[in-house]
């Protein structure tokens, strides 16, 4: 008993001197050079005790007060940023539910550093522990979008966040319209049909329902395409070709107000409205 009330003593207080020492600095504003060494997590984990949380909030100080720094802001190298992603590997140790260190390093790893990788690794080790914070999925999920362009993974880790307490209304439709730009169709629909059946949201469900009429129609024209292209050995020049051909009665009226057509660049099935809503006087004809 006596040993772990001394090291619970000896940890207390290297945090206590550790968080005047940053303070001096920081009031100072001198180098910040001195400070990157980061003990093992593990070695903390075992010496702090019931200190953890103080030893993570103190961690976590140190990255604030480093990444706030105009020094660093200014000349950041590759060797700042690795203390930074060491130290926030530490917090996360030590108070793997504490969110802020996943959100930022989500946001300012890929950002700034060029290091999604490392980014959504923090990220999916929060998702581990945070099962129930939909702003890290969602993370995930723009990571993979706007720096990867994969739109499936994206897809996949947006329908995770839609599904989450506190999620916004639109991101349902955001991870249908991604699997829609991958080509994958029909679980865009699936997904979309989920949604539906899981809200009591009235003006929701009416979104969702113009959203999956809109799919399953690109959907069937698109089987259409290739039924003329088996038939004839080239693709259409429009859509209007499939009716003409006796494949389609008729072209389907686009629930948004816009028009279905075929673009030749890319043999695929889209529409003018782009899934918004068009007004009657932006109609073509």
């Amino acid at each position: 008993m006596k040993k772990v009330l001394t090291a619970g003593l000896v940890s207390l207080l290297i945090v206590v001197f550790s968080l005047e020492k940053l303070g001096e600095l920081y009031r100072n504003r001198r180098p910040l050079e001195g400070i990157k060494y980061v003990p093992k997590p593990g070695l903390l984990k075992t010496i702090s005790l019931e200190y953890r949380m103080v030893l993570a909030d103190f961690f976590w100080m140190k990255v604030t007060l480093f990444y706030g720094d105009p020094k660093f802001r200014k000349k950041a190298e590759p060797a700042d940023w690795d203390y930074i992603e060491k130290t926030i590997e530490v917090v996360t140790e030590l108070d793997p539910y504490f969110f802020i260190p996943y959100y930022f390093a989500g946001i300012i790893l890929p950002l700034e550093a060029d290091r999604v990788d490392q980014a959504n690794k923090f990220l999916l080790k929060g998702l581990k522990y945070l099962k129930n914070e939909w702003r890290i999925p969602f993370l995930l999920g723009f990571n993979y979008y706007y720096y990867k362009h994969d739109y499936l993974k994206a897809a996949e880790y947006l329908e995770i966040a839609s599904k989450l307490p506190g999620s916004p209304e639109y991101l349902p439709k955001l991870a249908a319209r991604l699997r829609y730009q991958a080509g994958d169709l029909r679980h865009a629909i699936a997904f979309l049909r989920t949604m539906y059946n899981s809200t009591d949201n009235l003006e929701l469900k009416k979104s969702l329902a113009r959203r999956i009429k809109a799919f399953e129609d690109i959907l069937y024209l698109t089987k259409a395409v290739e039924i003329y292209r088996t038939r004839t050995g080239r693709l259409p020049g429009s859509l209007e070709d499939l009716v003409r051909a006796g494949i389609i009665r008729s072209i389907p009226r686009e629930p948004y107000g816009g028009k279905y057509y075929f673009d030749p660049e890319d043999g695929r099935v889209k529409t003018t409205s782009n899934f918004r809503m068009v007004k009657k006087n932006e109609q073509k004809e």
